[in-house]
């Protein structure tokens, strides 16, 4: 008989991180899962230990680093169960974690696609570190609460997206929105693929009580790759699902984010790589956005709505002034 729950977890030399996050997986109150490490070609101790300490979880081994969204939909593509749940290796859930998350999607309407946790930041669980994703028309995409109080911050229970970091889907959801985009590799395909949830008529929720703990970064990239990747994604998470009088309606914002995050960056080369990177994907992306925008379920007014107008923070001025200073400092050096 299959397991209600299906847990992913995509590993990319982790030796350091499972141990905590597996030890927590057998505390779970709620036990009736499976889980699933997909492994992306590490390097380090990571299979030889799952296997010796942890031999009935199941591995997928790849031979190289194909990303978070290929080793996620490699996860999905084996899954049996009625859910699935996605977890970073970098967290150490709760032990009403998973019963949490369960008891919520049981109750909700089968328009809710997946519920998303808590995240609290593993270095001090008195503060936030994701409850729940938004998505500016600036492009920008936002973790709510990050690093404020728990105490005083205002829990919403609704969300525009959930974290790929510690969430739970009905694998419905999957079978009807498809899963994650392999060409983003890392980086956004969450909120892309909540984008396409929520155009398909789903929605998501945070449960406040499925509490995770969470090493913000823990398994990151370097610093120039993520400026690639998350310049080449935001335009393609614009391309694939928005439809273009839309676009077009909210373009000055959507420009002015382009040219705030290549200022904020400072990476100017990452940031040049990741718009040949983006134009690059530009036939695959018209293809997938005749199939989205094809079997969208909401109206125009509802997809201007998804995406929020909040303010890019810090303002613009703030990174101009720096590169100011260091400029003022360069020429008065000696």
């Amino acid at each position: 008989m299959e397991p209600r729950v299906t847990i992913i977890i995509p590993n990319w030399n982790g030796d350091k991180w499972l141990p905590p996050c597996l030890n927590a997986l057998k505390t779970q109150i709620f036990q009736d899962f499976h889980t699933i490490i997909v492994d992306n070609g590490s390097t380090d101790q990571s299979i030889p230990w799952i296997k010796k300490n942890y031999p009935n979880i199941t591995t997928i081994q790849l031979d190289n680093n194909y990303g978070f969204a290929y080793a996620v939909n490699q996860g999905i593509n084996h899954a049996r169960s009625q859910y699935i749940c996605l977890l970073n290796n970098d967290t150490i859930p709760d032990p009403n974690w998973l019963s949490s998350l369960v008891a919520a999607l049981d109750t909700a309407d089968e328009s809710i696609g997946g519920v998303g946790s808590m995240m609290l930041s593993l270095d001090d669980r008195s503060f936030i570190d994701d409850a729940g994703n938004t998505l500016s028309w600036y492009l920008a995409a936002t973790k709510k609460g990050h690093r404020q109080q728990l105490s005083s911050y205002p829990v919403r229970c609704k969300t525009m997206a959930i974290s790929g970091g510690a969430s739970l889907f009905r694998s419905t959801f999957f079978e009807k929105c498809g899963k994650f985009d392999d060409d983003f590799f890392a980086y956004l395909e969450d909120i892309d693929l909540c984008l396409r949830g929520n155009l398909y008529g789903f929605k998501f929720l945070i449960c406040p009580s499925a509490i995770v703990l969470h090493k913000s970064h823990g398994s990151e990239i370097p610093k120039n790759t993520y400026v690639t990747f998350v310049t080449a994604n935001r335009l393609a998470i614009l391309l694939k699902n928005i439809p273009l009088n839309i676009a077009l309606a909210k373009s000055l914002k959507i420009i002015y984010g382009q040219f705030y995050f290549f200022i904020a960056y400072g990476k100017p080369i990452s940031s040049l790589k990741g718009y040949l990177r983006f134009f690059s994907r530009i036939p695959s992306l018209l293809r997938t956005r005749k199939i989205v925008l094809r079997n969208k379920n909401i109206s125009d007014l509802e997809i201007g709505n998804l995406l929020s107008n909040e303010p890019l923070d810090p303002p613009l001025s703030y990174f101009i002034k720096g590169y100011l200073k260091g400029i003022k400092k360069l020429f008065s050096f000696g």
